[in-house]
């Protein structure tokens, strides 16, 4: 019987350890950038075209930067297990809480003040693959932007 509990035990160690996981020291602009993506497949940018392993394009918006960060906002805040610890008129950073196991991932939005592009990087705090999750976050986030007519696609 008590083999039965060891495995239940060490995973439900494992992911509150990973609950607990804080924001790296990556979020946030450095001189006007977002972080590269770590050499890991958890994580996805729109900032550093020659690391093809982690790019996506920017979103080219079809309305003024603010519109398109407002719009950003709102879909963010009307997202499920959504926290937005930083909105700024450039730069949004939410939290993304993945149901059952509680991992956090950092998404980052940026807008440069030449306008005309948003930038993202949406990455896992832990762990090594995380499945495309947080491509697919991206490109659904894009999809409800371009609906909402604040990007093109």
């Amino acid at each position: 019987m008590r083999l039965n509990i060891l495995p239940a035990l060490c995973l439900l160690m494992i992911t509150s350890a990973c609950n607990t996981a804080p924001a790296p020291k990556t979020i946030g602009l450095k001189q006007e950038k977002l972080a590269p993506c770590p050499d890991k497949p958890n994580c996805v940018g729109s900032m550093y075209p020659e690391d093809s392993a982690h790019y996506l394009a920017p979103w080219q918006l079809a309305v003024k930067g603010e519109v398109a960060m407002k719009k950003l906002q709102q879909i963010l805040s009307e997202t499920n297990k959504v926290e937005l610890p930083t909105a700024q008129e450039d730069y949004l950073h939410a939290v993304f809480t993945i149901p059952v196991f509680g991992f956090k991932d950092d998404v980052e939005f940026y807008l440069p003040p030449e306008g005309g592009l948003l930038h993202f990087r949406s990455a896992s705090r832990v762990g090594h693959s995380d499945l495309g999750v947080n491509k697919r976050r991206i490109e659904k986030l894009a999809q409800m932007m371009a609906r909402e007519g604040a990007i093109e696609l």
